[in-house]
């Protein structure tokens, strides 16, 4: 993961609530399940991953991980 997303985070729907996930340059670094708000999920997850990382885009593998394995296995399908 060497590119300008290599670190950061963001926020994904899925059928439990807004969910987060961080990441850096060695791969995921935080994941985090849906707090009070999506305000409150994302600053538990930054404290989770340990520092401050940019709101981003996530990078293909970090699409791959919350569109394969996130979402669907262990949520079901957002709205669900």
């Amino acid at each position: 993961m060497d590119s300008p997303a290599a670190r950061g985070h963001c926020l994904f729907a899925t059928a439990i609530g807004t969910c987060g996930i961080a990441w850096g340059p060695a791969g995921i670094v935080a994941v985090q399940l849906p707090d009070a708000g999506n305000e409150a999920t994302r600053q538990r997850l930054l404290r989770n991953a340990g520092e401050e990382l940019p709101a981003a885009e996530p990078p293909p593998e970090v699409q791959a991980a919350i569109a394969g394995a996130l979402e669907p296995d262990l949520f079901g399908p957002p709205g669900a």
